[in-house]
């Protein structure tokens, strides 16, 4: 067993943030929302071996979660259900649908969320002598990310007016010129 004296310093540091914005991208059959939570923490430790003899060692880590592009505003909020879309779980949203003298509808992209974390280890030796210093250290540091980008899985309707030459005449017509649709992989 270790007991800190007073030549140790300990330091330990945690933090967590969240938040939620909207994105700018009117207009949309559903809200534009982004959320992001995080945590961090951090112990160091510096033991002085002599005046001119110092180890600092750190632990490290962090989680990250995000999840965007509608998918959280989405799920929030039933938008399917309230106008009557049965709609697979595995896609939520509204399909996109440009229209381009009204703009862009519906949701873009499918699923983007992500979950990243780290851990690191990090330790240092500093020896001074008369005017200089010198550090000799090392690092590991553990990095995961587990992102779920899923493009294109809720399908993208592009009118331009190939039929009737009008972009919303072949909206309303239901004719579309450009149709986009790649199947959801989960990762």
């Amino acid at each position: 067993d270790y007991v800190p004296t007073s030549s140790d310093s300990i330091a330990l540091s945690l933090g967590r943030q969240t938040s939620s914005f909207l994105l700018g991208q009117p207009p949309t059959l559903s809200d534009n929302l982004d959320q992001f939570k995080g945590n961090r923490a951090s112990l160091r430790w510096t033991h002085i071996f002599r005046p001119n003899l110092i180890n600092t060692l750190v632990a490290a880590g962090h989680g990250d979660w995000t999840k965007g592009d509608q998918q959280a505003a989405f799920e929030n909020n039933k938008f399917d259900a309230k106008i009557g879309l049965k709609l697979p779980k595995i896609i939520p949203g509204l399909p996109h649908a440009v229209i381009p003298t009204i703009g862009r509808m519906g949701g873009w992209f499918g699923p983007l969320a992500s979950t990243d974390s780290t851990i690191q280890l990090n330790d240092t030796v500093r020896y001074i002598k008369g005017n200089h210093s010198f550090s000799f250290g090392g690092e590991v540091r553990r990095m995961r990310q587990d992102p779920q980008f899923d493009y294109y899985t809720r399908g993208i309707f592009a009118f331009y007016g190939g039929f009737t030459g009008s972009d919303f005449g072949d909206f309303l017509l239901g004719t579309p010129s450009v149709v986009q649709y790649a199947p959801p992989t989960g990762q």
